[in-house]
């Protein structure tokens, strides 16, 4: 008799303690379904709140034993719910589908009133309990099915703790069938311990849900930060690039001089900048509008990118206006690569229209030494200006031509 006493003090105890327990877990799975958006901890909440209920009928059931029918129909009632939410959420998570709960809603009531007709054919709570771990084995070996559907990106730690305690709820409770059934007073003492056994399985499982949620929620800030991140270096490529001609803008030359994708030995060596500017823009604008003249800015930029290399730099520098900066270049060379434009660009602005001439001005400046880059892009514009004033007033007598000129670069613009 002294053996059954101590039995029921610790049973108390660890009951008491497992009560304690999953409470915690029910109020962590209600924060942490209010933190996030996602169906399954809903209804993992759910489920926990409902093995709360089913712990405490069985604790109460030790003091108010005088009415212990009405806790045994509770606590099944409640095992049954937290079976059920457990693997409705267990499926959203492996499927990413939410499990729709109306058609299951008579499922509550139904399995009081199947439980209210069970339990008086159990003439002890013990009997009762080893049929209700017989269906509860099924339950964890469905839950095992479920999140072994799990996509591998969300195979995590979390998840595995998971199985390890469905498989542990398991063969727990499968071998509370013989135990309870078959239970002498002599092994009564061990029964007392169940519940912590319960505990340890639940607070396993527990834990592994909460590491689930958090590698979830890791993923989803992970993806965003990339996202933004994506975001942000598009945006910062927008800024950098002109929209109608697709070459840097100003704002990227400011980089390019504070260091930002040069190498500083070049910076601090010598090359070549080019300005390049298209004569009678404004012109074209007024007889043929603004979209002609756009058309006028593509083909020329165009043109110009046709003549640049792969480590060159190439600015629309104004409206109308374009520079190519060309470290390692020397001012011959580069010469040689744009006297191209000397004849100017052909262009269509649309296939139906004809051709149109498009005269270019370009200069040249070296950098280097005492030269520095701003002071070589003034020079190269006070060329291209001289050069363009030298060609209006030039003599029309081919003995006054230098050098050959080659024939003008067409490049038509496409729809």
């Amino acid at each position: 008799m002294r053996g059954v006493d101590v039995a029921v003090v610790t049973s108390s105890v660890a009951l008491t303690a497992h009560l304690v327990c999953v409470l915690l877990l029910a109020l962590t799975f209600s924060y942490l379904s209010i933190l996030f958006p996602w169906v399954y901890l809903r209804h993992w909440s759910v489920a926990w709140w409902s093995l709360l209920v089913g712990v405490g009928a069985v604790r109460a059931s030790l003091t108010w034993s005088e009415i212990g029918i009405g806790f045994w129909v509770l606590f099944l009632s409640a095992e049954w719910v937290f079976l059920f939410y457990l693997l409705a959420g267990s499926r959203e998570l492996a499927t990413g589908h939410p499990v729709t709960l109306q058609r299951f809603l008579p499922a509550l009531p139904g399995s009081i009133l199947i439980a209210t007709m069970i339990v008086p054919f159990f003439p002890s709570f013990d009997r009762l309990f080893a049929v209700e771990s017989l269906l509860m084995c099924t339950g964890f070996a469905l839950g095992l099915v479920a999140l072994r559907q799990v996509t591998p990106v969300h195979r995590t730690v979390g998840l595995r703790m998971m199985q390890v305690a469905l498989v542990f709820l398991f063969l727990l409770h499968l071998s509370y069938i013989p135990l309870f059934w078959f239970h002498r007073q002599t092994i009564l003492p061990w029964l007392s311990y169940t519940p912590l056994a319960d505990l340890f399985a639940e607070l396993l499982l527990g834990f592994g849900m909460v590491f689930v949620v958090s590698e979830e929620a890791r993923r989803e800030l992970t993806d965003a930060l990339i996202e933004v991140r994506r975001a942000r270096d598009q945006i910062e490529r927008q800024a950098r690039l002109d929209p109608l001609t697709e070459a840097l803008n100003r704002h990227a030359f400011q980089s390019i001089l504070k260091g930002e994708g040069i190498d500083p030995a070049v910076r601090r060596g010598h090359g070549t900048v080019i300005m390049v500017d298209l004569d009678h823009l404004k012109a074209i604008n007024d007889r043929e509008g603004h979209p002609v003249g756009d058309a006028a800015i593509q083909a020329a930029a165009r043109a110009i990118r046709s003549l640049v290399r792969v480590e060159d730099f190439f600015f629309r520098w104004g409206g109308d206006e374009f520079l190519v900066l060309a470290p390692g270049l020397d001012g011959q060379r580069a010469a040689e690569r744009f006297l191209s434009l000397e004849s100017g660009v052909l262009f269509r602005a649309r296939p139906e229209l004809p051709e149109t001439l498009l005269r270019i001005s370009w200069g040249i400046a070296e950098f280097g030494g005492r030269t520095s880059i701003q002071e070589a892009i003034a020079l190269a514009d006070a060329a291209m200006y001289e050069r363009r004033a030298t060609r209006r007033t030039a003599p029309s007598r081919r003995g006054d031509v230098k050098a050959p000129i080659p024939a003008p670069i067409s490049a038509p613009i496409s729809d």
